[in-house]
């Protein structure tokens, strides 16, 4: 077989891991089921929810490790069991009505969040190096999926009609997708890499075009450059892509040289706030609906609060399918055609990030709750569509699985604390059954404190592109 054709298979099987990679998000589909059944509280509730988050973002750097130096193979069979037992365990305590303990809960989101790390990161590193001169097109599509994950879910959840079936499927469908993806995903180098060490920092380059191409993070002495013996298919397009791929040199930063650099914290520190913010509405968007139809709708059966519930969750899904595509495709575009940096996309997201937050703190009604949930799904799409690419142009690919990593563990920082705000929150103002009727004011409080950190996420990325541009 070609390598072509292997390249392909591994892609169309990477698009499977991802699509099932994202279940995390279609917690909130079930989570007020899981409460009323085994009697959790919103913050008991929220504390498992924050496990899973746990596992994706604090596994990342562990998971990053390990395929950098294993390869995707065994990270996906690790993730396919550790998918399979997660949503088990979830599906027994449900099922059987089992005086299950907060923390055997957790334990189990937290096995779902490292096996949804690790077989996205192995997906994800395998694409980042098997399409280098189209790397953001490639990437924005895969992890599109991962964004779709919750929808295609929400709308398995909404045909089985029954929590304890859907917990099952989730088992079954996301340990299956890994160990597929365990088979085909590979990685087809597409040249021959030599890795030189370059004792001082290279002359300056007076070529404009060339210049065009350097990294945009200043090369250190002694640094590894990842130099391509091959060249580029004879194309149009390929001679105006701007990947650091398509130079002959790029730098490779990890580890204590990536912690050392200015730009790793202020890229850190906004994907950090941003994506705390979005994790919060996607874990608590089921109980914002139950709050606000109870007050717009207090004869609303059971049911129909349900399917409300599922909508939201797939309208997050879907639009955060489309923000991730459209960041990859209009960024390849913008930067191939008018030489825009990448960056300023992640700050269009910063300011969706904020309207979205502040609106959801004044929407008194259900059915304009739709509003906050595309916009929100949009930008943190926006946000993880244009991050990877950013992150292996400004720090190379050598090390990428460990910096992405890296970079996810500040989501899971920040949406431990929103997530754990909105709790506090709401369970201020529940009645006796464990519910709070008073609709906004359940958690009013909570958006306004994460739309004030995305304005201060808006201003960061803004000094980060202005310190970029004044690099390159």
């Amino acid at each position: 077989m070609d390598q072509r054709t292997t390249r392909i298979i591994a892609y169309i099987a990477v698009l499977l891991v991802t699509l099932n990679s994202g279940t995390n998000y279609t917690y909130s589909a079930y989570a007020p089921q899981l409460a009323d059944r085994l009697y959790l509280t919103a913050t008991q509730s929220n504390i498992i929810g924050a496990f899973g988050n746990y596992g994706v973002y604090f596994g990342g750097p562990f998971v990053g490790m390990l395929v950098d130096a294993r390869g995707p193979r065994l990270p996906l069979l690790l993730a396919a069991g550790l998918l399979f037992s997660g949503y088990y365990g979830l599906y027994r305590a449900y099922t059987y009505n089992y005086e299950t303990s907060v923390t055997s809960l957790a334990f189990c989101m937290l096995l779902t969040g490292v096996g949804s790390s690790a077989a996205s990161a192995a997906a994800i590193n395998s694409v980042v190096k098997n399409f280098p001169t189209t790397r953001g097109t490639a990437t924005s599509i895969a992890i599109s999926l991962f964004g779709l994950s919750a929808f295609a879910f929400s709308a398995a959840a909404a045909f089985l009609g029954d929590t304890s079936a859907f917990l099952l499927f989730l088992s079954t469908a996301t340990g299956l997708s890994a160990l597929i993806g365990a088979y085909f995903v590979v990685i087809v180098p597409p040249m021959a890499i030599d890795y030189l060490s370059v004792p001082e920092a290279r002359p300056s380059l007076h070529d404009r075009r060339r210049k065009s191409h350097q990294p945009i993070l200043p090369h250190e002495p002694g640094k590894h450059i990842r130099t391509y013996s091959g060249s580029l298919p004879e194309d149009p397009a390929a001679e105006n892509i701007e990947d650091a791929e398509d130079s002959k040199s790029q730098i490779d930063m990890g580890g204590a040289s990536l912690w050392k650099s200015t730009e790793f914290w202020l890229f850190f520190t906004v994907v950090c706030f941003l994506s705390g913010a979005g994790l919060m509405l996607i874990n608590n968007v089921g109980h914002c609906v139950q709050s606000l139809w109870s007050v717009n709708h207090p004869n609303a059966l059971p049911g129909h609060i349900r399917q409300m519930q599922a909508s939201h969750v797939g309208t997050i899904s879907i639009f955060n399918c489309l923000g991730r595509i459209s960041a990859g495709v209009s960024s390849d575009v913008a930067r191939r055609k008018w030489g825009l940096q990448r960056c300023w996309f992640l700050c269009i997201a910063a300011g969706l990030f904020a309207v979205a937050q502040f609106a959801a703190s004044i929407i008194t009604h259900a059915q304009n709750l739709y509003v906050v949930s595309s916009m929100t799904g949009f930008a943190y799409g926006m946000m993880f569509g244009t991050a990877p690419v950013l992150l292996a142009e400004w720090f190379g690919v050598a090390r990428f699985s460990q910096n992405w990593g890296w970079l996810c563990v500040g989501p899971g920082i920040a949406g431990s604390i929103f997530n754990l705000l909105y709790g506090r929150t709401y369970d201020s103002h529940v009645s006796g059954d464990q519910e709070c009727r008073l609709g906004l004011e359940c958690y009013q409080t909570a958006f306004q404190v994460t739309g004030t950190a995305c304005c201060a996420a808006l201003a960061l990325a803004i000094a980060l592109g202005i310190r970029v541009r004044n690099r390159n």
